[in-house]
């Protein structure tokens, strides 16, 4: 892959290479001081949030070709990483907290890999990388706000 596509300045091959570096979910309920997000403080709250309409049925949620190579590349490596981290939380429904953030790990490698500008998912591994998760939208994107735990 190529380490000309970039979005925001992240290059897709260096962003591959740094997913096993994320402090996955190590900073989740500690205090954010950004006056553009929601903050939630616990798993539920955080769950619930992935289930609200606003979040499943945003624009961006369809712009992602998961078929696509740099997206099963990404996906699986945030998903090893993230089961290596031993913060692997299990949501309801039997569901782990993993397989949320290797889909938004593979959707920005996505975005990379096709030069996407929109770069919404790029923007979320910001919040992987200092140990949150980004888990749900307020508002009608792209108004609105992101919500993170």
């Amino acid at each position: 892959m190529s380490d000309e596509k970039t979005v925001g300045g992240t290059n897709l091959d260096g962003f591959l290479n740094e997913l096993d570096a994320f402090p996955w979910f190590q900073h989740i309920g500690e205090r954010i001081n950004a006056a553009n997000i929601k903050q939630v403080f616990s798993w539920e709250d955080a769950w619930e949030c992935c289930q609200d309409d606003s979040w499943i049925n945003a624009t961006f949620h369809k712009e992602v070709d998961q078929n696509h190579p740099a997206w099963a590349i990404a996906y699986d490596k945030a998903l090893e990483a993230v089961s290596k981290s031993g913060r692997n939380h299990e949501l309801e429904d039997g569901v782990p907290v993993a397989l949320q953030a290797a889909w938004d790990a593979g959707a920005a490698a996505y975005q990379l890999a096709t030069n996407n500008t929109n770069g919404f998912y790029v923007g979320l591994m910001d919040w992987y990388r200092k140990g949150h998760w980004p888990c749900g939208w307020e508002g009608a994107y792209p108004q609105g706000r992101l919500t993170v735990y």
